[in-house]
């Protein structure tokens, strides 16, 4: 979200991506907006995304008005676009409706004025205002997870001011404003009503679109949503208790045939990136096998995400993200399945061969060596170096590595370059024992960052 300044009055804008994948932002974008700004490509005409953008637009009840962008361009016809809109029930004004289609082109500025304009007319015509002397609330635009600070969440406040200090509640997530820094990353004490910010002091993600408000006491609030939690799992645990099915004996045992669906558990590093999974899993052909997400979340992927997944017979799938020690442990115990991925279509094409039965698991990845970082070097002709204390297993020079900060992977598909113990060459290094290494082409250590080597073995039948 960003502010523009019109003849002395805010206008708050809500971009939300085009991009196919993004469904559920454009959805819980215009469910917090006051005006919807309908962004066409005169040249390219109507695509499914706009239609879709247009129906939650039309049920969040809010004014619509069409931006037709790249008017500039010879080959534009904003004579289509108002014929396909009009076809959807969007009339235009100049065709005797009520829908305002304004020509505009992003390159030369072009009717961007007028835009503004109607955007002013369109508030004042609807009355819209807000009450400054209430509690601060306001909706959720996006939340993040930042590798070195942790949960960021992009707030819109609509009422009241918000002030640094503030305690406040998001659906299941609460937390005391720690931070508060506006749209140019500048720093706040307050932030008063219709200001987009950004803050630090949740402890968990909140989901786009959600309401927040004050609270007087987050430990009252954590209880209950902890109780609210337990009772949920246990539930899930008072099922039948069955051992889960792994991948192969799913696709290849014929007994397996019999089960009802393939459940996952979903774990990413970031909400969008959640979405973009979850649309990438809708493209998989689940004729013999019906594909049910049973649990979705952002962050690594924990013990109680296996604990569930066991429950359930779920397979756990995370995208950009990796198991904490404690769930690997619990995860061979319980024998639950889990698949990590740094490429979505990598992702995509591997469900998706599975359930055809094209093709099934020969290799799988395994997690090596592990190693946390307790200091950092930088040497002149060389890069950095790691100095690490290998928690479990070995590391091997010149194997598969990967760098973990706060379970999130930030760096993948790279190797050991150097391994040293007391400043000498080494093959190998074992648990328990401190060490120097490189990855390769990777410079940005941080102390308690992770690096894991990995090894591709061979599935016995």
């Amino acid at each position: 979200a960003y502010e523009v300044q019109v003849k002395g009055k805010t206008i708050i804008f809500i971009d939300t991506p085009g991009h196919e994948a993004f469904t559920s932002m454009r959805l819980k974008g215009s469910q917090v907006t006051d005006v919807v700004i309908l962004v066409v490509a005169a040249e390219e005409g109507v695509k499914e995304q706009t239609l879709e953008a247009l129906d939650h637009a039309k049920a969040a009840k809010v004014p619509i008005i069409v931006a037709m962008n790249k008017i500039d361009k010879p080959e534009a016809n904003p004579e289509r676009v108002k014929q396909q809109l009009a076809d959807r029930g969007l009339q235009p004004d100049d065709w005797g409706g009520d829908s305002v289609f304004l020509p505009v082109s992003a390159k030369t500025g072009k009717g961007v004025d007028e835009l503004l304009d109607m955007i002013l007319l369109q508030a004042e015509m609807a009355g819209l205002k807000t009450r400054s002397s209430v509690e601060a609330s306001g909706s959720v635009i996006e939340a993040r997870v930042d590798k070195n600070i942790g949960v960021l969440t992009r707030l819109l406040v609509q009422t009241g001011t918000l002030h640094v200090g503030d305690d406040i509640r998001v659906g299941d997530c609460v937390g005391k404003i720690k931070r508060m820094t506006n749209e140019a990353g500048a720093n706040l004490r307050e932030a008063k009503a219709l200001m987009p910010i950004e803050v630090m002091g949740l402890s968990e993600l909140p989901e786009a679109g959600e309401v927040f408000h004050m609270v007087e006491d987050v430990d009252s609030c954590r209880m209950i949503i902890d109780e609210k939690r337990q009772k949920e799992r246990l539930a899930f645990l008072a099922q039948e208790q069955k051992k889960p099915l792994t991948l192969d004996e799913l696709f290849n045992e014929e007994e397996a045939l019999d089960k009802k669906k393939l459940t996952l558990i979903l774990k990413a590093d970031a909400l969008s990136t959640l979405d973009a999974v979850k649309f990438e899993l809708r493209k998989v052909k689940t004729k013999t096998i019906p594909l049910e997400i049973l649990h979705e979340g952002t962050g690594g992927i924990t013990k109680s995400d296996v604990l569930l997944a066991s429950a359930s017979n779920a397979v756990i799938v995370g995208f950009n993200v990796v198991p904490l020690a404690e769930a690997l442990k619990v995860a061979a115990i319980e024998k639950v399945q889990i698949r990590t991925y740094d490429l979505i279509f990598e992702l995509g094409d591997s469900i998706d061969k599975m359930i055809a039965g094209l093709t099934k698991p020969v290799f799988e990845e395994i997690v090596q060596g592990r190693a946390r970082i307790k200091d950092v070097f930088k040497i002149t002709g060389v890069g950095a170096i790691a100095g690490c204390l290998v928690e479990d297993g070995k590391i091997i020079r010149g194997a598969k590595a990967r760098v973990v900060r706060n379970a999130v992977v930030v760096y993948a598909n790279s190797s050991i370059s150097s391994l040293k113990r007391f400043k000498e060459d080494a093959k190998e290094v074992l648990k328990g024992y401190e060490c120097g290494m490189g990855v390769q082409n990777f410079n940005d250590f941080k102390v308690d960052d992770i690096i894991e080597t990995l090894v591709m073995e061979e599935k016995k039948p």
